[in-house]
């Protein structure tokens, strides 16, 4: 993943050098599977499971921490939902990328990779969880806030908050 030819080989330059301690998340899982708890230590709990983003990789994550979690979807289209809907059961907080608008109000290929505003609010419905915090904000999304956030909440009853830069949020 992050030598020369790797996904993330632009990383050897980026910044300072990093190493990484890795656990396969098999891609053969994809879709219909169990989360993978990856870390169980102190009574903190992570678990990971495959999602989708066209050809790069795409791990979403749930944090189980003293009776609160929270879930990082990551950048995941479609057919990154069911998953997401598995590892988001009832968790108290979904953070998920927010990079198109409804159709048509994207270019049609954003599709391919990312989430639409109404599918957010229904899965975070379906889901049950507690609060949606949208981040990865693109300018589209920035700027037709009050539209995204009536879309989600045509299937999403919770709170609904947009993410900014040194934000802090209680789940």
């Amino acid at each position: 993943m992050f030598g020369a030819d790797g996904a993330f080989a632009y990383l050897k330059d980026f910044s300072a050098p990093i190493s990484f301690e890795v656990t396969d998340v098999p891609i053969a899982s994809a879709g219909a599977s169990n989360p993978r708890t990856i870390v169980t230590e102190a009574g903190l709990k992570i678990s990971a499971i495959p999602g989708h983003h066209g050809d790069a990789p795409a791990i979403i994550y749930r944090i189980e921490y003293q009776g609160r979690s929270i879930v990082f979807s990551g950048d995941i289209d479609a057919s990154g939902l069911p998953a997401l809907a598995t590892i988001s059961r009832a968790a108290n907080l979904l953070v998920f990328h927010a990079v198109v608008l409804d159709p048509p109000g994207s270019p049609e290929v954003l599709y391919s990779l990312h989430t639409p505003p109404g599918a957010i609010g229904a899965l975070a419905a379906r889901s049950q969880v507690g609060a949606l915090l949208l981040s990865h904000l693109s300018p589209a999304v920035d700027r037709k806030r009050a539209a995204v956030t009536a879309s989600i909440a045509s299937h999403y009853r919770g709170s609904v908050k947009f993410a900014a830069d040194g934000m802090r949020v209680k789940p």
